[in-house]
Parts: C-alpha cells; structure tokens; sequence
C-alpha cells in the first residue's frame, strides 16, 4: 500500500484499535510500532473503553496480526482491540 494511502486510512476515526494500560506503555508502543514498520497514530479514547491511559493506538487491520504478535514477543498485554465503524 503506499505511504499516502496508509497516512489517509490512520486520519480517520474508524478502524482498529489498540487500548493498552497506560500513557507510558502506549507510547512506548508507538515507538516499537514505529521501529518495525507498523503504521500508527494515536488517538483519544473512546467512550466505552475502560483503562487508564487516555489514548488508543490505531493500526492498519491488514496490520493486526503482526502488531498482537511483536507486542506478545515484547511482553506487553494488549488491554483490548477495539474496531471502530
């Protein structure tokens, strides 16, 4: 897929979602994805979602896999995938 087309799919508020425990760890999820070629952006959580961090990640779907799999490498606990329509 090219850049443009993914940076257009990570704008809009519909999508996959990845809820994590904290501000810290969500931002440290962003790196990591970041340093593995996995697409990102934040956003502010959705009513609904329970956690302390006030942020989601969003992820390309074609993505999913590949994100549940290196954060479980990492050791990080994925709180929820939210998918958003």
């Amino acid at each position: 897929m090219w850049e443009a087309e993914k940076r257009e799919k990570l704008r809009k508020r519909e999508g996959t979602f990845l809820v994590f425990e904290t501000t810290h760890l969500t931002m440290k999820v962003e790196s990591l994805f970041n340093n593995n070629g996995i697409a990102n952006r934040l956003f502010p959580k959705a009513k609904g979602v329970v956690s302390k961090c006030g942020l989601m990640v969003k992820i390309l779907e074609s993505d999913l896999e590949k994100a549940k799999g290196l954060c479980e490498k990492e050791g990080i606990i994925i709180n929820e995938v939210v998918i958003v329509e």
